[in-house]
């Protein structure tokens, strides 16, 4: 269902990001959020603010319990949201 409604606000949505980031506006820091709408192969989705704050808004409704203070990432495929933080490469590991 999510899939169908994140499809409509932006065809060809497969994955959603979300990050929180400080802005100083005015003299005065808020939290704001970037999201990042991407299809199939990763690539960035071509859509309007408006649609970009839908999707957010979206995700905000059918997961209320998340922590939107850290990384976020929807996946259509799997219904998942997890977190979507940095992770080093195995080979690194050794």
């Amino acid at each position: 269902m999510i899939a169908r409604q994140l499809d409509a606000i932006a065809p060809g949505t497969f994955h959603v990001r979300t990050v929180p980031v400080w802005t100083d506006r005015d003299g005065e820091r808020r939290l704001a959020t970037w999201v990042a709408l991407t299809d199939a192969l990763g690539l960035p989705i071509q859509a309007s603010r408006e649609a970009h704050r839908a999707a957010r808004g979206l995700l905000r409704r059918a997961f209320p319990g998340a922590d939107w203070t850290r990384a976020l990432a929807y996946d259509t495929a799997t219904g998942a949201l997890d977190l979507d933080e940095p992770t080093m490469p195995e080979e690194l590991h050794r």
